[in-house]
């Protein structure tokens, strides 16, 4: 894990909800994923995965092309893609035109901050 990110964890911060989602310090605290297997950050949610446990509230990132990262996924698991979608979904950010909108106001807010 990069020595500039700090984990999300739970309300008590005991306990990562999503391994590998962090907060990059050099990126004003804005959340970046990194993988379960090799610990680098991920860039293209079209490369990767996320897996769980049953009987556990947590999930972890993987690249899903990388030798490395594929031989220590989880099952169940699914498409990186699919899991936002779901995500996305499930707090009504539905129509393509509404997750454009919200992003760019995020990196216009990132650009302004400097």
């Amino acid at each position: 894990m990069p020595s500039t990110s700090v984990p999300v964890t739970s309300m008590s911060g005991s306990k990562p909800l999503l391994h590998g989602i962090v907060l990059d310090k050099s990126l004003n605290y804005r959340p970046i994923m990194l993988c379960h297997g090799c610990g680098e950050r991920i860039t293209d949610y079209r490369l990767a995965m996320v897996s769980w446990t049953y009987g556990e509230f947590s999930f972890r990132l993987w690249h899903k092309v990388r030798p490395q990262c594929i031989a220590r996924q989880e099952v169940p698991s699914m498409e990186m893609s699919d899991f936002l979608a779901w995500l996305t979904h499930g707090v009504n950010l539905r129509a393509p035109q509404e997750f454009r909108e919200a992003v760019e106001m995020h990196v216009r807010a990132y650009e302004s901050d400097g």
